[in-house]
């Protein structure tokens, strides 16, 4: 295994939760490989976000994991399956089902010629039956920002303010002068004003530029975006809510606990 997994276990926890988010007993859990404390997914989805978060190559403990993870979940094989179509019926069924379908159209068809006492029949053309599409429920992508037991256990968002602008367009702020909110694809904005307390909302895929001369709060849900200041360009590819701050024409990163105390204790 290369010595990157040896470099990850001497970064003290605090510093890595300011990065990623990762709670201290799951950092816990993979520094000492205690593999059995997670699922595949949940796992590999850690290794995602310290992988991208600290720019390391983590590839060796990965595949680690999965060969535990081949062990204790073994693919599952199922025998003597019949071949299914994409609608997930067997052919044979599928035979069946037609089959069956004609038998009563001739029945029907015999029975009108019946009840018509010989007359000629009026054609009616066959009625499209409606197949019933089947819902796949997706599974749903791991939290990539957990919270403490203590300080963000859970975040409420039981605020609800009358003088909340919602927009979809980036502002007329000129670009040069401003701070660049680029998002990868769809995300929600939130931008509070420190100074007036007025609250905007922006939502979608357009660019965003805010005012680094005022100072602000920033909630970002869907945190899959760009953030550009001057030369400087950070990116972001996690689910889940990352917050900022800008002050004296600068962006940073703030946890939540921070932006509770400077929003008078409120989630958003």
């Amino acid at each position: 295994m290369n010595n990157n997994f040896d470099i990850l276990k001497n970064i003290t926890n605090e510093e890595l939760y300011a990065k990623t988010y990762i709670t201290y007993s799951n950092l816990d859990g993979i520094k000492n490989k205690n593999f059995q404390a997670f699922s595949r997914f949940k796992f590999n989805g850690f290794i995602d976000i310290l992988s991208s978060r600290l720019n390391m190559d983590l590839s060796d403990l990965r595949a680690e994991a999965n060969r535990y993870f081949d062990e204790v979940e073994p693919p599952k094989v199922i025998l003597n399956e019949q071949f299914r179509n994409d609608d997930g019926l067997s052919v044979d069924r599928k035979i069946a089902l037609v089959i069956g379908s004609v038998v009563v159209v001739i029945a029907l068809f015999i029975v009108f010629l019946f009840n018509q006492g010989g007359e000629q029949p009026e054609l009616v053309p066959p009625v499209e039956q409606i197949k019933e599409e089947q819902i796949i429920v997706p599974e749903p992508t791991l939290e990539a920002i957990q919270t403490t037991n203590d300080t963000n256990s859970t975040e409420l968002n039981t605020t609800q303010d009358t003088n909340i602008t919602t927009q979809n367009s980036q502002t007329p702020l000129n670009v040069s002068d401003g701070i660049r909110i680029m998002p990868i694809k769809y995300i929600w904005v939130g931008v509070i004003n420190l100074e007036t307390k007025e609250r905007k909302e922006y939502s979608g895929t357009n660019e965003i530029v805010l005012d680094k001369t005022k100072k602000q709060i920033i909630v970002v849900d869907g945190a899959h975006l760009s953030i550009k200041s001057g030369d400087v360009e950070t990116k972001y590819a996690q689910d889940g809510r990352v917050r900022f701050m800008i002050e004296n024409n600068e962006i940073k990163e703030i946890r939540f606990a921070k932006f509770k105390e400077l929003n008078d204790g409120k989630a958003w």
